[in-house]
């Protein structure tokens, strides 16, 4: 739809323009008296041609032509009207003595408005120059609003009181997936809106609806796919018979940033809780080696005692042996907590060996997991691997991945997760996946939130599609 209406052909206020095509003198005289004397503006052409070549000088309301003229009949007159783009709406009506139903149908089939015998009845003639002209200026009106639903941005829709599509613009069909209208015409809205938006409008939203007359607000409407959105809504009643306007604006995108920014706010304050945690770390970390010190000590001691007393005593000999591996762990455990308290705290440019940090990792975690049956096992090649990147971002990831998949676990079940390092050309590759394939049960939203974490410290991580397993990238220094 893309007609070229003039805003003066459209809001012309006060008498209408009229232009007459009447090749007699008397009857063109008599014409332009009575129209004139009803206060309208006439222009007159002695025939068809003149009269279209004044259509392209200025603006008129209704052409009134008579059918017999020479150059060019009213008949021809209006076939040309009819097929000129920027014409064609305008209201003809013919006048003619030749009185007859043929000729009167022949004029309406060739797209008359309206057919008047002469001689005319003047009052007669004004009620119908009134009822054309503004019928045909309704039209318009409509066919200008119907360009503007169209060409809106938004999505436009009519429904009837059933709540079934009776018109939608292009961007309301765009939307909703579907090619075009006749696909969705009289179809209920309900049926693309999701299980609980339906719940809503029932509920909530249509209750509201009806006492108030209107409704704005956000609803999750569906695809033809199937695939959910969000948009903005208002809906306004039209009339008594319950039909009602919806306009939807699609706000997927602003929820997205909406969501990105929540997303980035989150990785700051885990940023600061791991900073928080590794001050934790330290402090317990010093407190443990003052305890270490004092049970190393008692320990010792004890060996000596118990070899003084009875060197050939298993059972004691047995508690000093497990007092010492206990011991041993501890001091794992110290060191992990030591080197997790240095870590960085999301600078992207600190230097870091991407095997400490693994190693540091699984051995802060190994005692915790044993509890639940798991086993971290880490095959790093043998050599220092050092990028550019914040090391507490690379362990809130791998805490996260490790984490997950223990959530995920069977309880009674035993695992075991593994992670590779290996060298492709100037990058390092951690590959992390564990015995059972529960990397693929983890929420693609957790991975998507870790991509932005790893791509923040110039790293990528991957998750080939169909394997259950984790890929992070970074280039070497």
């Amino acid at each position: 739809m893309n007609e070229d209406l003039k805003t003066s052909e459209l809001f012309t206020t006060g008498a209408y323009r009229i232009l007459i095509a009447e090749d007699t003198p008397v009857q063109l005289k008599r014409l332009k008296f009575y129209l004139e004397k009803n206060n309208y503006y006439v222009r007159c052409a002695c025939n068809g041609k003149e009269a279209f070549d004044e259509l392209d000088k200025d603006v008129f309301d209704i052409v009134i032509t008579d059918v017999q003229m020479p150059v060019m009949d009213g008949i021809e007159l209006l076939e040309k009207i009819r097929g000129d783009e920027r014409k064609k709406h305008l209201p003809v009506m013919i006048m003619t003595t030749m009185d007859t139903d043929e000729m009167s149908l022949n004029a309406r089939f060739l797209g008359a408005d309206d057919f008047v015998a002469k001689p005319f009845i003047p009052r007669e003639l004004y009620f119908r120059i009134k009822n054309i002209v503004e019928k045909r200026k309704m039209e318009r009106l409509v066919r200008l609003q119907l360009l503007a639903l169209e060409s809106s941005m938004d999505g436009v829709a009519i429904l009837n009181h059933r709540g079934e599509f009776i018109y939608l613009n292009e961007n309301q069909i765009k939307s909703l997936g579907f090619a075009g209208a006749r696909e969705v015409l009289n179809s209920n809205w309900k049926r693309l809106v999701t299980d609980e938006e339906q719940m809503r409008l029932q509920n909530e939203i249509m209750p509201r609806f009806e006492h108030e007359g209107k409704w704005i607000g956000e609803m999750c409407f569906k695809r033809r796919d199937g695939q959910v959105y969000e948009q903005e809504v208002s809906l306004s009643k039209i009339d008594d018979k319950g039909q009602f306007v919806s306009v939807c604006r699609d706000i997927s995108e602003r929820k997205r940033a909406y969501r990105e920014k929540e997303e980035l706010q989150q990785k700051l304050s885990d940023t600061s809780r791991m900073s928080s945690v590794a001050g934790l770390a330290a402090g317990v970390s010093v407190k443990m080696d003052i305890a270490l010190e004092s049970i190393e000590q008692n320990v010792t001691q004890l060996e000596s005692l118990a070899r003084e007393s009875n060197p050939d005593h298993t059972l004691g000999m047995g508690i000093v042996d497990k007092l010492d591996r206990d011991v041993e762990l501890l001091v794992h455990v110290v060191d992990a907590l030591r080197s997790y308290s240095k870590m960085g705290t999301g600078d992207a440019n600190e230097k870091m060996d991407v095997h400490k940090v693994v190693l540091e990792i699984t051995h802060l975690l190994a005692s915790a997991y044993q509890a639940h049956d798991i086993h971290i096992s880490s095959r790093l090649e043998a050599s220092k691997m050092l990028i550019r990147g914040s090391s507490s971002y690379l362990a809130q990831v791998l805490v996260g991945i490790f984490e997950r998949i223990r959530i995920i676990k069977r309880a009674g079940a035993t695992l075991e997760i593994i992670v590779r390092s290996y060298c492709v050309g100037g990058s390092i590759c951690l590959e992390i996946f564990d015995d059972q394939d529960l990397l693929k049960q983890v929420d693609d939203a957790y991975f998507t939130l870790s991509q932005a974490l790893i791509e923040d410290i110039g790293g990528k991580l991957l998750c080939p599609q169909g394997e259950s397993r984790v890929e992070i990238k970074f280039p070497l220094l």
